[in-house]
């Protein structure tokens, strides 16, 4: 797919869009957020069941006091999950920086014909790597075939993960030359 996004200086510039973030990648996130969500209502169901086996109301407080704290705990991890760190969001919003040169310092780990496992770059002395996992953004997984190396001319939006201390990539674009 081709879009023409950048104009300089009257110059059209092509670019392929080999990665968007969408809804889709966000699906594990989602995932996780509702198993929380359900053992907070199971937790309360049960709470509520066995309030009504126990005659000693020290339990019964015991009880509820735990349902209640795990119940809450469970809501905020779901909502901070889906709402504060959320790449997708903050993507729609358009809160990312982009970063536009040369791959530079390009590495990649398939020597012997051993499994893709990684691949880094620097962008303008912006540093990248990812690797096949299911994590949340471009990864080699999400290649489509294409294939990176020093030279090439791309556009990066990503934003900077602080607790894993990597950027992470939400569009990626390589100039059609």
């Amino acid at each position: 797919m081709l879009k023409v996004e950048q104009i300089r200086l009257g110059e059209i510039q092509l670019y392929d869009v080999i990665y968007e973030i969408s809804l889709i990648d966000m699906l594990g996130i989602i995932a996780i957020s509702t198993i929380f969500l359900v053992i907070a209502i199971v937790t309360i169901c049960a709470t509520i069941y066995s309030f009504k086996s126990h005659k000693n109301i020290v339990t019964r407080i015991m009880m509820v006091i735990i349902s209640v704290l795990f119940t809450c705990f469970s809501i905020l991890l779901s909502f901070s999950e889906i709402f504060s760190v959320n790449p997708y969001i903050r993507y729609k919003n358009s809160d990312y920086n982009i970063v536009v040169g040369i791959i530079d310092k390009y590495e990649r780990n398939d020597e012997n014909d051993v499994e893709l496992k990684y691949e880094q770059f620097e962008v303008d002395n912006i540093y990248f790597e990812y690797g096949m996992g299911p994590a949340v953004g471009y990864n080699i997984g999400k290649s489509h075939g294409y294939t990176l190396n020093n030279g090439k001319y791309v556009r990066i939006s990503y934003i900077y993960d602080s607790a894993k201390d990597i950027n992470i990539i939400l569009k990626f674009e390589i100039l059609n030359e």
